[in-house]
């Protein structure tokens, strides 16, 4: 894992750099191994408590190296993913990032965080993304103008202000926290 720690009667050790890159290319072999398949787009899960959260993860991640600290290095590790695999798989492979929008947690990543992968991951020409999340008035001034929404205007939000970025919003799992939905 990014960091020491003892997760489920397990005692987990630090990732290595030899380990971080060893995984970076087995994320790469796999997203070969959908292209020979003929899969019309890769998608990488990094949400959920899987490794890219953990290690955008401030809460988890304590990191000190290039991988960890600031937001900008705890980045670096999905974003070199998607760089690589969209490396490999070429410019018009459609690519998916699957993401926590918050960890709902004040010392976790919150929407803002995803915000700045987002932004940031369009140097990679990622094309999809597909969150979940509680409805917060950031993610929704950011990119939908901030109104409180029904289910269908909510689509319609997700449609607009995915597809003004060149995003495709495959999938978007809300949790209305007194929005009465």
């Amino acid at each position: 894992g990014p960091v020491e720690g003892d997760y489920d009667g397990f005692h987990v050790l630090p990732m290595t750099e030899e380990q971080i890159e060893t995984t970076i290319k087995a994320f790469i072999e796999y997203a070969k191994w959908a292209q020979r398949c003929g899969f019309g787009m890769v998608t990488i899960h990094g949400g959920h408590g899987w490794l890219l959260y953990q290690m955008m993860s401030p809460k988890i991640n304590k990191r000190t190296d290039k991988w960890g600290g600031s937001l900008e290095n705890r980045m670096r590790f999905p974003l070199m993913v998607l760089k690589r695999i969209r490396d490999r798989v070429g410019p018009n492979k459609a690519v998916c990032i699957r993401l926590s929008g918050s960890e709902r947690d004040p010392e976790g990543f919150d929407v803002n965080d995803i915000i700045t992968f987002l932004e940031k991951a369009q140097e990679y020409r990622q094309k999809m993304v597909e969150s979940a999340a509680e409805q917060d008035d950031a993610l929704m001034e950011k990119f939908f103008g901030g109104e409180e929404l029904t289910n269908d205007e909510i689509k319609v939000a997700i449609r607009k202000g995915c597809l003004s970025r060149s995003i495709t919003p495959a999938f978007c799992c809300t949790a209305f926290k007194d929005k009465g939905i």
